[in-house]
């Protein structure tokens, strides 16, 4: 009976949003607020995390963000999440190189895929015609892996990588792309649904009878192209009015259940009013690692 009520609810608001919409487009149009934070949480020493959020990442040491970071609410938005890993300094440069990797990628001449000779047109990747192509963001992921593989051979490590989970978004649709475990949700009409694909042994280990090991990653940045030609994890689809979409790393899911994420968001709160009682869940929890949150939400743009 609930999910009759709830389908019934969803169709009646897409009829109400055509014959309400038709008249003008810009009536439907939406806004992107967001609001991200990390924390170094309260075992580890150092924090191996770092993001991208509108332009801003985190230095190679530092303790967090300080803080809540947040946007004004806009039309589009690209976000990331880097978790990083290694030991000693390594996970933090992992992380640091991939999020400086992608803030150089946004800010240099801008492009789009070019022609079937191999040229660019200079253009905005993030413009407010949409989304960049699928093609474009796999090209990132493959330019950030060979930028941390690269940092790794100077610095002399030989273990060194991290996650990547990378979001872009207009008011009705995104594209997000992962390597790793660092997670992207989609919340709607109170579900919580995974976006990503975590690259793990997890089956593996099942298969084998280790359920209770955490599992190793099978995919992340800092895998040379000899050994392993990284495949991103793509998906793509439109996001509606109220819906919000989470990036995090596992320091947030390991402590806090996807349940009890949904029920945090379902408060319908301001962003940075829900990253704040995420963070603070994480910690009372434990706060056994690193804890790198982003929240994105889509609400109507008033006319």
């Amino acid at each position: 009976m609930m999910d009759l009520a709830k389908g019934w609810k969803k169709l009646t608001r897409k009829f109400l949003d055509k014959i309400q919409g038709d008249s003008s487009e810009a009536e439907v149009s939406c806004l992107i607020e967001a609001a991200a934070v990390s924390h170094q949480g309260k075992i580890r020493e150092n924090n191996e995390d770092n993001l991208y959020f509108q332009g801003r990442i985190l230095p190679v040491e530092h303790g967090g963000t300080q803080g809540i970071w947040s946007s004004f609410p806009g039309p589009k938005l690209t976000a990331a999440v880097f978790d990083g890993m290694g030991g000693e300094a390594a996970g933090e440069l992992a992380s640091y190189t991939a999020a400086q990797g992608m803030k150089e990628f946004m800010e240099r001449e801008k492009h789009t895929p070019g022609d079937a000779s191999g040229h660019c047109r200079k253009e905005s990747i993030d413009t407010a015609a949409g989304i960049p192509d699928p093609g474009q963001v796999s090209a990132l992921c493959l330019g950030l892996n060979r930028g941390v593989v690269d940092a790794a051979r100077q610095g002399k490590y030989s273990c060194i990588g991290t996650t990547a989970v990378l979001a872009f978004l207009t008011g009705r649709e995104y594209l997000v792309a992962n390597l790793g475990d660092s997670p992207a949700y989609l919340f709607r009409e109170g579900e919580l649904s995974m976006l990503t694909r975590p690259h793990t042994n997890a089956r593996s280990l099942e298969r084998q009878g280790f359920s209770g090991r955490k599992p190793g990653l099978t995919q992340f940045l800092g895998i040379p192209e000899e050994e392993l030609l990284l495949e991103p994890h793509l998906v793509r689809g439109e996001l509606e009015p109220e819906d919000q979409l989470l990036l995090c790393s596992d320091g947030l899911t390991d402590m806090v259940p996807e349940s009890e994420i949904a029920g945090i968001l379902q408060e319908k709160q301001p962003a940075k009013v829900c990253v704040q009682r995420l963070l603070d869940v994480a910690l009372e929890r434990g706060g056994r690692d690193n804890i790198t949150i982003i929240l994105c939400k889509i609400q109507r743009e008033e006319t």
